[in-house]
């Protein structure tokens, strides 16, 4: 198998992508913190993060949707379905996915033998299940404190959906991550009008400036009547073009 390489040209914004598994997750009974932690951390680290997608536990589901995302962006991050139960299914979904095999991975055997001998708990059919891997897989990144590993096959890491252990990996995983020259600034304005009010200005600026982001958010304060205000966003790689950005929307908002 030829090994992926992660790696970016040079002043491009890499992107990302994002797969959300499990019916818990769409039937409501679990809410999805982990996308949301993903695009704080994605945006600190200057990817762009383009695609979130929330899918059923089925098998041929998560292998097609990772395969068309693996080839459209630069990273993908999976997230549940890597515990030991029947409907734990996202490592057999990948070998489908990607023509792999599926393998025990006798070092991730070792480090969960430790992890379970401390607590005094033998392991069983069910534990190694969990330990057994897409094979070849490109890596196998450990996280201090986890015996649990981030599978990573082709430009796809593989995580676990429980929040905590999601966070410390994605953490570990972007040390190592190529994210590209570069990371995103953002400035905010907050204006006591309505977006109605600023549209046609917001339209102007955004036409001058094509590569800065431009966001409005509209929020209904509480009071009697209830009023509109507006909190504008100016997003890009080039610090002083956002600055630019805000200076030609308030020249053009003093005379409205």
């Amino acid at each position: 198998m030829q090994r992926w390489a992660s790696t970016v040209a040079r002043g491009r914004i890499p992107q990302a992508a994002a797969v959300i598994i499990g019916n818990e997750v769409l039937s409501g009974k679990t809410k999805d913190t982990n996308s949301y932690y993903l695009a704080r951390t994605l945006f600190d680290q200057g990817v762009r993060f383009a695609r979130i997608e929330t899918i059923p536990d089925l098998i041929d589901d998560i292998s097609s949707t990772v395969r068309r995302l693996s080839s459209s962006f630069d990273y993908v991050f999976t997230s549940g379905g890597i515990g030991c139960t029947h409907d734990d299914i996202t490592y057999e979904a990948i070998r489908q996915a990607f023509g792999l095999s599926l393998e025990v991975h006798h070092p991730t055997v070792e480090t969960m033998r430790a992890y379970y001998a401390s607590r005094g708990v033998k392991l069983n059919s069910a534990h190694m299940r969990m330990a057994t891997l897409p094979y070849p897989a490109d890596k196998i990144i450990s996280t201090p404190g986890l015996w649990v590993p981030a599978v990573q096959v082709r430009n796809v890491f593989i995580l676990p959906g429980i929040p905590s252990l999601f966070e410390s990996m994605v953490k570990s995983i972007l040390a190592q991550l190529d994210c590209g020259t570069g990371k995103f600034h953002r400035l905010s304005l907050n204006l006591a009008v309505g977006e109605s009010e600023i549209a046609d200005c917001l339209a102007e600026v955004q036409s001058e400036f094509p590569t800065v982001e431009i966001g409005s958010y509209p929020k209904l304060s509480q009071g009697d009547p209830p009023s509109y205000t507006t909190q504008l966003c100016f997003t890009s790689r080039d610090q002083q073009l956002a600055r630019d950005a805000v200076a030609a929307f308030e020249s053009r908002f003093k005379h409205i």
